[in-house]
């Protein structure tokens, strides 16, 4: 597989990073993707087959999953993580990844990490704070 060795951090949720990322992992690519205490809201969207919503399953095969990010210890243990990834990709609205997990800035990350942010919004101007879904 051409990616077999690559660490990413999936910190995405809905549609286009989940998308991103399913691709790192068809690739070959150890995707952790990580999720607020309670999950990607696509779990609960959809179509369910027997118990689990197509949608997310569709989008987020091939990964690890983890739930919570809402405490100190998670922050910890991202940070720990992060700073073992080679990719992280995020979608979150501007200024959000600051305060969910990166408390003390971009010194938590890996020296050499690739990062990809897909934005549902524009960072700056009127629109930019109102999350868009």
């Amino acid at each position: 597989m051409p990616l077999q060795g690559i660490r990413v951090v999936d910190l995405t949720r809905i549609l286009s990073g989940p998308f991103c990322t399913q691709l790192l992992a068809d690739l070959g690519a150890e995707v952790i993707k990580i999720e607020g205490p309670r999950g990607d809201p696509v779990r609960h969207q959809g179509e369910f087959v027997n118990g689990l919503s197509w949608y997310f399953a569709q989008f987020n095969r091939n990964k690890k999953s983890s739930y919570s990010t809402s405490t100190t210890k998670d922050k910890n243990t991202l940070s720990k993580l992060l700073r073992t990834a080679d990719v992280l990709v995020e979608n979150f609205r501007p200024g959000i990844l600051l305060t969910w997990v990166l408390v003390n800035g971009k010194k938590k990350l890996k020296s050499t990490i690739n990062s990809c942010q897909r934005k549902g919004v524009r960072n700056c101007g009127a629109l930019c704070r109102p999350p868009f879904i």
